[in-house]
């Protein structure tokens, strides 16, 4: 008589330990999900403040040095110095809204989520403008800005849709590149 007969429940409890290491590293991997989406909105809520707030330099703070902003048809703002300067540019700042969309680690999945597809004009491709070796660590996050100044004595509001691509760093999430279309 071989081992699976005399224990029959033998392949049951092996099935049983599969499903359930299946379904705990499932839950791991979507609490992990949640938990970096949490803090990339806490990162954008941190961004509205700051705007209200008028704090522009500290706004910049939040990208990279070798950050990339990007518009289609504009020119592309590199480095930190470019991006203090268009950053604190923004003389009356009223208001920012920053609507989180989808946030993931798997930048294939912002391709292909509805929000991306459904855009009539993509934003620019970031990877043209940015480093290899800066590519690892990557969270990326579509999402939509209503961002309101006060120009020429008029109120002023842009919206745009936007893809942020934001890289772990010893200080928490900074951004790489924020591409964006009007």
């Amino acid at each position: 008589m071989n081992a699976a007969a005399r224990h029959p429940h033998t392949k049951l409890k092996a099935t049983c330990s599969f499903v359930l290491i299946f379904l705990f590293l499932n839950i791991f991997a979507y609490a992990q999900s949640q938990g970096v989406h949490r803090e990339i909105a806490e990162m954008n809520r941190q961004m509205e403040k700051l705007f209200r707030n008028g704090m522009m330099r500290e706004l910049a703070a939040l990208y990279l040095d070798e950050g990339v902003l990007l518009s289609p048809g504009g020119a592309t703002i590199t480095g930190r110095a470019q991006i203090d300067q268009y950053w604190t540019r923004i003389e009356s700042p009223v208001d920012w809204k920053l609507d989180v969309i989808f946030v993931t680690a798997d930048e294939q999945q912002i391709y292909s989520h509805e929000f991306w597809t459904s855009l009539e004009t993509k934003p620019p491709d970031w990877r043209e403008s940015v480093a290899d070796s800066l590519t690892s660590d990557l969270v990326f996050q579509l999402g939509h800005s209503t961002l309101t100044t006060i120009w020429e004595g008029s109120e002023r509001t842009s919206e745009v849709d936007f893809l942020l691509v934001w890289k772990k760093t010893s200080a928490g999430y900074r951004i790489l590149a924020d591409s964006y279309t009007f």
